[in-house]
């Protein structure tokens, strides 16, 4: 820890997302009882699934996926801090519950971060999703690497679904080619209409032939 974040600690401390527990952005306790009932619905259309959260028939969109819990709450306010208020150990907390929700992934697989406009990064001095894919990838021993761009600076919350498809077409390059062979597992904040890991993934298929995978902290449930 650097002295600027000790003092950032001090004058400024971390209260619970959801028990208001002066220390910690999310404490031990109110992470595990987030850890300890997993979202048991198919990412994509909503239906039970158990242990995938991808069902049979949604499995044609990536191999498989998981997502943390719905996004409302605790998750939706660490979320939010993470990306509104350049929290960095929001970002933090989000990659711990991604390591306990995930199973075990190949050894070599690949974190692949959605990326952040460029417009949101200089606002809030990150990438928060880069943020998340490092310290993922940190705690499973896994290579991050940012290899998807970000075209523009078309915003996803608030679009409706028409818009976030035509918004998720144009939105992405390549800074860099996949590696042919080693899996990637992309990884996102929220999930709503799907729009853009779809565009994500169909872009690294016309690159790869490796498994694509998909882990998201939070699913935006519609009316």
């Amino acid at each position: 820890m650097t002295i600027i974040t000790q003092l950032t600690h001090l004058l400024a401390p971390d209260y619970c997302c959801k028990c208001q527990k002066t220390g910690q952005i999310i404490c031990q306790s109110c992470e595990e009882d987030i850890i300890s009932e997993p979202f048991s619905q198919c990412l994509v259309c909503l239906k039970p699934t158990q242990p995938s959260q991808l069902c049979r028939h949604c499995k044609s969109r990536f191999n498989d996926a998981w997502v943390v819990g719905e996004r409302a709450g605790t998750i939706e306010k660490l979320v939010d801090i993470s990306k509104y208020e350049s929290n960095r150990r929001g970002c933090q907390a989000q990659a711990r519950l991604m390591d306990a929700m995930l199973p075990q992934l190949p050894s070599d697989v690949i974190v692949v971060p959605i990326p952040t406009i460029d417009r949101h990064i200089r606002q809030r001095g990150y990438g928060h999703m880069e943020l998340v894919a490092r310290e993922l990838s940190r705690l499973r021993d896994y290579r991050a690497e940012v290899i998807l761009g970000r075209i523009g600076s078309s915003v996803q919350h608030g679009a409706d679904k028409a818009t976030r498809q035509r918004q998720a077409k144009r939105a992405f390059n390549l800074r860099r080619h996949p590696p042919t062979t080693a899996p990637l597992l992309l990884i996102d904040d929220v999930y709503t209409t799907g729009a853009t890991l779809r565009a994500a993934t169909k872009l690294l298929r016309q690159h790869t032939e490796a498994p694509i995978y998909v882990a998201v902290t939070s699913r935006q449930l519609l009316d």
